[in-house]
């Protein structure tokens, strides 16, 4: 076989095989099936270790939840336990079956966190300033998501209007419809670790805090000290 078509064959395999950027949006177009995503790929502010940064955020997120509802900041509201089950008889027999009501986070509840990571829906405004839009978790166009982590049975109740949302907007959205609940609190939490507001003094992502910071020059203060001395 001549030398230069099996060179040439190793570099079109090598121009061929998918780049930690294409692995992304192949998972996006899997989660959300229809979607296109060539808008979104043109603008998308991609970084490769995601999913790392994403996870230690999300535990950030659930340690702080799970702290507030310990120091009584917030109530921890048990929808799925069978305390609440209005189907109960009264009976002693029904009563013993009973599992007693949680009143914290527990493994089940942080499975909700854990899964944030690949809501990928939820990042579209956030990575691509607002050329696409996201959605909310708690949004139909999530049920995918939800369904692939088994998280029915924590947000079986929780209703959301399925609409797209710029960045802003779903945070105000998450503040105003879902801070009431210890899912809605995380989602706010999380999304601010990763994607900090202007508004708080956070000067970056988590995601760039590790990057070297270039120093401000500051101007020097003896000509404003002079000034005040002769003037």
């Amino acid at each position: 076989m001549d030398i230069h078509h099996v060179a040439n064959q190793k570099e079109l395999s090598v121009l061929k095989s998918p780049t930690t950027n294409d692995l992304y949006l192949q998972a996006i177009q899997e989660m959300y099936p229809g979607i296109n995503t060539g808008r979104l790929s043109s603008h998308l502010t991609y970084y490769e270790d995601w999913a790392q940064v994403r996870a230690t955020a999300a535990l950030k997120a659930f340690t702080t939840v799970k702290k507030m509802i310990t120091e009584k900041k917030i109530v921890y509201d048990n929808r799925t336990s069978l305390s609440d089950d209005e189907s109960s008889d009264g009976s002693y027999a029904s009563y013993v079956q009973k599992k007693p009501k949680k009143v914290n986070l527990d493994e089940d509840d942080k499975k909700f966190f854990t899964s944030l990571p690949t809501c990928y829906a939820l990042f579209f405004a956030f990575d691509s300033r607002d050329v696409s839009e996201s959605y909310c978790p708690f949004a139909k166009h999530n049920e995918g998501w939800q369904k692939m982590n088994s998280l029915e049975p924590i947000l079986s109740r929780y209703t959301c209007r399925n609409r797209p949302f710029k960045a802003d907007e779903l945070r105000q959205h998450l503040r105003q419809t879902h801070s009431n609940s210890w899912c809605g609190i995380g989602v706010k939490l999380f999304l601010h670790e990763l994607y900090p507001s202007l508004l708080t003094g956070d000067k970056q992502p988590t995601y760039k805090q590790g990057q070297k910071k270039k120093k401000r020059v500051r101007p020097p203060i003896i000509n404003v000290y002079l000034t005040s001395i002769f003037c």
